[in-house]
């Protein structure tokens, strides 16, 4: 005999706004205030590629399963479960990019060179123990990502965008779209290369010029996040 459906669940009022939306995805804020419960449902934006692609499908896929396997570690986002373009992750309150860059984010370099007469004056309001503590943290979750068990995964796309901050005040990366688990290569022993190809400031030359590479081009865009969390600036 089936079990009849708890209407107060189901009829359980929430709610739901549009957060923000990147380059491929809306992100809706959905609360149940009653609960005191709150997550985020990103789905892929209907614009972009309608009707939905295979390869839409398999990014949130792909996302999902690397955000289910990184799940141990209390420094990752979490993610409760995806179907089809969208999936469910934990509620966060924003990204940090306010609170390491200015408005603009940007300087000419003769108001730069003025701003620097007396030393170096960083552009953002953050003492340097906050900065540490704010660096540290950011290492720590890059190297939950690289250190999984299962094998080496490249978050493929490190930027201060990417990490936000969570109901709690804690600092996690998410947006692990362009993530990819490397594959172990048994006859030589070593993890495979990967070939992305970008044309962001903040990846590395060997991206930038579609050569191969590992899990450190997320080193080296790591040091331009460093780079804006000292100074203030965009690279």
């Amino acid at each position: 005999m089936d079990r009849p459906y708890d209407r107060r669940e189901v009829n359980q009022e929430a709610v739901i706004h549009l957060a923000g939306s990147g380059y491929f995805r809306h992100v809706w804020f959905m609360e149940r205030p009653s609960q005191q419960q709150a997550v985020v449902l990103k789905e892929w934006q209907l614009t972009k590629d309608f009707p939905i692609n295979e390869h839409a499908i398999f990014q949130v896929q792909k996302e999902s399963i690397i955000l289910e396997r990184l799940s141990t570690s209390d420094r990752i986002i979490d993610t409760y479960g995806h179907c089809g373009i969208r999936y469910l992750a934990e509620a966060a309150n924003g990204d940090i990019v306010d609170e390491l860059v200015p408005p603009s984010g940007y300087m000419a370099q003769a108001d730069l060179d003025q701003s620097q007469v007396d030393g170096a004056l960083s552009m953002n309001s953050m003492t340097l123990s906050a900065k540490i503590k704010m660096a540290l943290v950011m290492a720590q979750s890059i190297a939950d990502i690289h250190g999984y068990v299962g094998g080496v995964i490249a978050h493929g796309d490190v930027h201060p965008e990417q990490w936000l901050r969570t109901l709690d005040s804690k600092i996690k990366p998410n947006d692990l779209n362009l993530a990819e688990i490397i594959p172990w290569d048994p006859w030589n022993e070593t993890h495979c290369d990967m070939y992305p190809c970008f044309s962001c400031s903040f990846h590395a030359p060997e991206e930038l010029n579609c050569r191969s590479g590992s899990e450190a081009f997320d080193t080296y865009s790591f040091g331009n996040n460093l780079y804006v969390l000292l100074t203030g600036l965009w690279p």
